[in-house]
């Protein structure tokens, strides 16, 4: 399978606008940004509810406290690294910044570094 760079957003049932902008602006980033990565699935985009029984887990994994972006490698199915992207809280209402934020972090990770 090779090396593949998935893009989680955690999230719980109850969202708040905040949350949800958080979700959509990540996604468009990936989808703007990695459309030939997404298509070859080397970038993977996942939305999880923490709060579905069989995704509990996802958030001792990544110990969550909040909703959150998470850029995970894996390596022929096995997690390799992995990494909370905190700023997006911070930069919420800065759409620019978020989606460069969120781009150059996922840009990274697929160029190997």
């Amino acid at each position: 399978a090779g090396k593949e760079i998935r893009v989680y957003y955690f999230h719980r049932t109850a969202r708040c606008p905040g949350c949800l902008k958080i979700e959509s602006v990540s996604r468009e980033t990936v989808q703007t940004y990695f459309p030939v990565e997404l298509e070859n699935g080397t970038v993977t985009w996942h939305s999880v509810n923490v709060d579905n029984d069989g995704d509990a887990h996802f958030a001792d994994d990544y110990d969550l406290s909040t909703q959150s972006v998470i850029v995970a490698e894996f390596s022929d199915g096995k997690q390799v690294r992995w990494k909370n992207l905190e700023k997006v809280w911070e930069l919420v209402d800065a759409d620019t910044e978020f989606s460069q934020y969120v781009e150059s972090e996922i840009r990274a990770w697929t160029a190997g570094s």
